[in-house]
């Protein structure tokens, strides 16, 4: 191993949010009407799979892809469909404090993930964890969350602290060129906290994406400019 994590655990704030819906032009009712039906409820299960469990799958998409083409890095959206696979595609958000805006073409009959506010845990190379401390670590970081909000084409998605999710148990297959340095390396167990948002197939069209959310004195904003082809 070239490089270890100086924290003790990698930790992650990854940020991204949801604005989609019909064109913009639409009344602000039928906008409202439209957010209702394309987010999904906290409980909801896509695929059979609930959102914890897709937590772990998105964790594992955004951190074993390598940084030359990670979209976490990405700062246009030219990567948006970097190892996207099947009916569900997820979105990514950012590393650190600031803001970004992205394009990015998404295939019709697709459903959209998105993670609103999550941060994951794991133990550093070498060492030993259970699961138990680090979930109480990735909780530990999203208690610092001291705002957020996300958007469907201007309309607010509401009671977005019910979206909570806890992953379960998964592990980590870093590549190489890896976003954190650690190089070529398998860590577990992982665990993960957040809130996520599941996003039903939204007709053909343009749609723009946008979240703010605030740790202590980072705040991360994104945007997503959504053509769904």
């Amino acid at each position: 191993m070239s490089k270890r994590i100086p924290s003790g655990v990698i930790r992650s704030t990854i940020v991204t949010g949801l604005v989609a819906g019909m064109a913009l032009s639409m009344p602000v009712g039928a906008a409202a009407q439209n957010a209702a039906t394309h987010v999904a409820p906290p409980s909801a299960t896509l695929h059979g799979l609930t959102a914890g469990e897709w937590s772990a799958r998105w964790w594992k998409w955004a951190l074993e892809t390598p940084a030359s083409e990670n979209p976490l890095l990405d700062e246009t959206g030219v990567n948006c469909a970097v190892n996207q696979t099947g009916r569900v595609w997820f979105l990514a958000g950012m590393l650190s404090s600031g803001q970004v805006m992205r394009s990015c073409t998404v295939p019709n009959g697709v459903s959209l993930f998105i993670p609103v506010a999550n941060a994951f845990c794991v133990p550093d190379p070498g060492t030993t964890g259970t699961f138990e401390q680090q979930r109480a670590c990735a909780s530990g970081f999203i208690a610092q969350l001291t705002s957020m909000q996300a958007e469907l084409d201007g309309v607010p998605i509401k009671n977005l602290t019910t979206y909570r999710a806890l992953s379960p148990a998964f592990e980590l297959d870093f590549p190489a060129d890896d976003i954190f340095g650690v190089g070529d390396v398998t860590l577990q167990p992982a665990a993960a906290d957040g809130f996520y948002l599941t996003v039903r197939p939204l007709p053909p069209g343009s749609h723009t994406l946008h979240v703010r959310a605030v740790f202590g004195s980072d705040a991360i904003d994104v945007t997503y400019n959504l053509t769904v082809a």
